[in-house]
């Protein structure tokens, strides 16, 4: 019986043509991840500019707008529309604009809009309501924006 002079295994071509598939293809997939984590973004900035967002659309539905309200006596019940014909006219220019965020948010810039809008349908309607969008960008340019209604709390007093 005649011994077989070479023995099973990979030469030292075959494994470094191997290695060199290898890497090649780890590079490809290094690179898609790379792209992937530049262009996705933050969940903690999200977040962050979702809560940033959510409160000041809370503080500005729930803040009082002198002359709008019926029981505050401003407009002494006469309802929303003052001279100019739209709700409250200056107290509306007076809260749109942009806010401060505070020190401990560094990075985020917040901006708020007032606009009167009508709500509802041809069965039910709200003439005078306010539409309030809050646009909050973050590090990143990482941009939330919300919308909301404010309308009047009280019926007019007789």
């Amino acid at each position: 019986m005649r011994i077989l002079e070479r023995c099973g295994g990979l030469t030292l071509i075959e494994t470094i043509v191997f290695i060199l598939v290898v890497s090649i293809a780890s590079l490809g997939v290094l690179a898609a991840v790379n792209v992937t984590l530049l262009h996705g973004s933050d969940p903690l900035v999200r977040k962050q500019a979702l809560t940033i967002a959510e409160s000041l659309l809370e503080e500005m539905q729930r803040m009082p707008l002198p002359g709008c309200d019926a029981d505050d006596g401003g407009l002494a019940g006469a309802g929303w529309t003052t001279d100019d014909s739209t709700p409250c006219a200056a107290d509306v220019a007076a809260l749109s604009g942009r806010r401060d965020v505070t020190a401990a948010h560094a990075g985020y810039h917040a901006s708020v809009r007032v606009e009167p809008t009508p709500l509802g349908n041809a069965a039910f309607s709200v003439p005078d309501a306010l539409l309030i969008t809050v646009s909050v960008t973050g590090p990143g340019n990482e941009a939330v924006r919300l919308q909301g209604y404010r309308t009047r709390y009280a019926l007019p007093l007789p």
